[in-house]
């Protein structure tokens, strides 16, 4: 017995209790739920969009949890991290310059302003009597900037290229209007 399985657009084949799929692969489907995914972030991302909003407050939220910890953070929980403090600072900015960037998408702007902000946070430390200010922090945090920066303005730059390809295939598709008969 053959049946047209509308999940991936291939052909189920039931065979006394067994099933047998032919078509497309998993993986297909896999690659159409990231082209999905990828429109979203398209469509976040373009000018005309209302939810940028919603990027810039995830953007700010970013920069209250690096103060908090930063700043705040309890001795205890200073424990529990890896030890490899360098790396810890490196890997926060490199995840939050991204994010920020889906708010404010000039990444290089984004950067001049966050590594003076780095500096700064390291050096409040010193107001803290269990927390110690280090140098190696700071350029850590400024490099983890940097290069969450660069990963920003590769990641815009590709999405635009993709975004201008997916308009130049649709105003191509769209029949033109010239008032030949």
């Amino acid at each position: 017995m053959r049946s047209r399985n509308a999940d991936n657009g291939g052909t189920t084949i039931l065979c006394s209790g067994f099933c047998i799929c032919l078509g497309r692969p998993r993986s297909f489907a896999r690659l159409e739920k990231l082209r999905h995914y990828i429109e979203g972030i398209l469509h976040l991302m373009s000018q005309d969009s209302d939810s940028r909003f919603g990027w810039r407050l995830c953007g700010i939220l970013v920069l209250g949890l690096l103060i908090f910890a930063s700043l705040l953070l309890p001795p205890q929980l200073e424990d529990m991290r890896t030890g490899h403090w360098e790396i810890e600072h490196f890997l926060a900015y490199l995840m939050a310059v991204p994010i920020i960037c889906l708010g404010w998408p000039r990444p290089f702007l984004v950067a001049i302003t966050l590594i003076p902000a780095a500096a700064l946070l390291e050096v409040l430390q010193c107001l803290r009597p269990d927390h110690s200010p280090n140098f190696f922090a700071a350029l850590s945090s400024m490099v983890g900037v940097l290069v969450g920066a660069l990963v920003a303005a590769l990641i815009i730059l590709v999405l635009e290229q993709i975004f201008s390809r997916r308009t130049n295939d649709d105003r191509r598709a769209e029949p033109s209007h010239t008032g030949e008969a």
